[in-house]
Parts: C-alpha cells; sequence; structure tokens
C-alpha cells in the first residue's frame, strides 16, 4: 500500500461516514510533546488508520502506529533505538456517556465538532507506549 504524508488534522465524522481508510506518514518533528523526550525527532511514524461504524453505530477507528524513536538509555546515556509497532483501537465519543457503554476492548477518543487533530492523537498513543525507564539490554549496555 502507498504511503503518503497525512493532513495534521482531519474530519473524524466525514472519514466513517465514509469508511475511509488513511495510510500515511507523519514526521516526529511535528509532536510537540514527544519529540523532549527523544534523543532526536528525525524520522516519520507510520500510520494506518480505518473508519468505521460498527453493527451497534459506534464509531471506531482501528489500525497500527509503527515507527523507531531514539531514546536515551537511562543507565549509560547512550542512544537506543526503540521500537514501536501497535495496534490502535479507538472508540470515537462526544460525551462522558458514550465513553461509559464503550467496549473495554478501545481507548476513548472524545472528538467534539468532528475535527481531530491527526498529529496529537497519534502522540498521545505514542507517548503512552514509551518505557519508564528506557534501557539497552545488560549484556549490551556500556554502563
Amino acid at each position: 500500500m502507498h504511503k503518503t504524508k497525512l493532513p495534521l488534522t482531519i474530519n473524524v465524522s466525514r472519514l466513517v461516514q465514509q469508511g475511509a481508510v488513511l495510510c500515511g506518514k507523519l514526521p516526529l518533528a511535528a509532536m510537540s510533546r514527544l519529540a523532549p523526550l527523544l534523543l532526536n525527532a528525525k524520522g516519520e511514524i507510520n500510520v494506518d488508520l480505518h473508519f468505521i461504524i460498527d453493527a451497534e453505530g459506534m464509531r471506531k477507528i482501528t489500525g497500527s502506529v509503527k515507527t523507531q524513536l531514539t531514546l536515551a538509555c537511562q543507565r549509560c546515556l547512550q542512544p537506543l533505538q526503540y521500537t514501536i509497532d501497535d495496534e490502535l483501537r479507538l472508540g470515537v465519543i462526544n460525551s462522558d456517556y458514550q465513553a461509559k457503554t464503550l467496549s473495554p476492548t478501545y481507548e476513548p477518543l472524545l472528538v467534539v465538532d468532528g475535527q481531530q487533530d491527526l498529529a496529537a492523537m497519534v502522540e498521545d498513543e505514542l507517548i503512552v507506549r514509551l518505557p519508564v525507564a528506557a534501557m539497552h539490554d545488560t549484556n549490551t549496555c556500556r554502563y
């Protein structure tokens, strides 16, 4: 599948109604909250998103995020390559009530006016996947 540069903002409501699929790349440099946690913000995030309405009428986004981040090992402070290759399962909600009715296999994504900052959504997913303390394997650490 051909990967293209993705827009930073999307209309979730329209994409869900269309049953759209977005596949492309986002620059790590666009991640203002993630970038300070990295040794460098060079590179891209591969994003594959499927916008659907399930049998119960719930709007959902499924797909994956893949990237390689350069973190600092907390033992030796040298660069550590950390790979993220994870699935996304988001339930699009616009109220607390909808969040309570969402299947526990989906994370709630609050979308108020149909618009969503795609970069911020992906950035949130990457931040929660970072290790608490990045460290090389004990056999390869220079400490």
